[in-house]
């Protein structure tokens, strides 16, 4: 039998607030800000900081530029930005103007496009260029969202990455997010949503644990279908810039938990090991019991919410976005088989919308 489980309430850490440095630079505009350093963001207080309003500014003089340069396309600018800021300029606009990262959804569709940008003998690219790749990156991104299957669906990040570069240009990838769109979930039930019966094959969609169970889900979809709920705050008035992919797995030394090591919670994220014995990976182990199924989404939104901003570099002042997979499997360790909890998520720089903003539209 397994050991009984005592249920504990967890305190999840609140978005961490960014800050960045922005530089100007002779005869170009504002180069695109820098993250906050971790000292830098534990020191503000809630609500709308002045790099938040800075932010808004930059984006907002940039999509002027982008309307103007539309509306008078032979005109000509000495005005540069230098590579990477191109790419954050692209990349911030677009989400600050149709993406809504605060609703809930069900499920992703994960799309990409390609976008190359000249740049000049310094190394900069032109602001004319700049603004008519904005307006190229909207259509690949409109057509990529009109392309989903979703009926009720919602623009849920667009995330640019350079591809490619050499001394004449740069290819961008841009990979959108397109959510379904769900109801709002119930209040959280205390303890966790899993309640009696609800006991799981670990993964390989292998149904409950019963015998004869229907196939299709597991611990691990399980896991994702509600921790997504937790992430939206529906009266937030923000945006994302600076995305950044995180991808992690039981078993990563990160995440042990420091217990001694019993293939029961030794980790963050499901693990255990045939290692530690020939039957040591049992219905008993492998089958994940609804107290259990609870303690592991307490322990999934310890990682998402704090645990990895805190621990993982690539990640400090960077607050989750959206936990795109939660899959597990097997895999052969010679000699021994390891049974495991993968976990894919996107976490970015929240940036509140100054007052005078409009709220984000729908892409067109």
């Amino acid at each position: 039998m397994k050991r009984t489980f005592y249920l504990f309430g967890i305190l999840i850490a609140g978005a961490m607030i960014t800050m960045y440095s922005c530089t100007k630079e002779n005869q170009t505009t504002d180069r695109a800000p820098a993250p906050a350093t971790m000292q830098q963001a534990s020191t503000l207080v809630g609500g709308l900081i002045p790099t938040d309003l800075k932010v808004n500014a930059l984006i907002k003089n940039f999509k002027q530029k982008v309307a103007y340069y539309r509306k008078n396309p032979t005109l000509k600018s000495s005005e540069t930005v230098p590579a990477d800021s191109a790419l954050w300029y692209l990349e911030a606009t677009i989400n600050y103007s149709h993406a809504f990262p605060n609703e809930y959804y069900e499920g992703f569709e994960i799309d990409t496009a390609y976008l190359s940008i000249a740049k000049d003998d310094n190394g900069n690219v032109d602001m004319v260029v700049l603004s008519q790749k904005y307006n190229e990156l909207k259509v690949e991104v409109s057509t990529l969202y009109h392309g989903s299957s979703y009926e009720n669906k919602g623009l849920a990040v667009v995330d640019l990455k350079e591809a490619s570069q050499n001394g004449s240009g740069i290819v961008f990838i841009a990979e959108t997010l397109t959510g379904n769109k769900g109801t709002e979930p119930p209040d959280p039930v205390l303890g966790g949503p899993f309640t009696i019966g609800d006991n799981w094959w670990y993964g390989e969609e292998a149904g409950k644990c019963e015998e004869n169970s229907p196939l299709g889900s597991d611990a691990a979809k399980q896991l994702l279908g509600h921790i997504n709920d937790e992430i939206p705050d529906p009266n937030g008035n923000y945006f994302f810039i600076n995305h950044v992919d995180y991808e992690i797995e039981g078993g990563d030394d990160l995440l042990d938990r420091g217990e001694i090591h019993d293939n029961h919670l030794d980790y963050y994220l499901f693990f255990a090991t045939t290692a530690l014995g020939p039957n040591s990976c049992g219905h008993d182990t492998l089958c994940v019991e609804w107290p259990e199924m609870n303690i592991y989404y307490s322990y999934l939104k310890i990682l998402i919410f704090d645990f990895l901003p805190s621990n993982a570099q690539e990640l400090f002042g960077k607050s989750i976005e959206e936990v795109i997979n939660v899959q597990g499997y097997s895999v052969w360790n010679q000699p021994y088989i390891e049974y495991k909890h993968y976990l894919k998520a996107k976490f970015g720089e929240k940036v509140g919308y100054a007052p005078s903003s409009q709220c984000p539209q729908v892409i067109d």
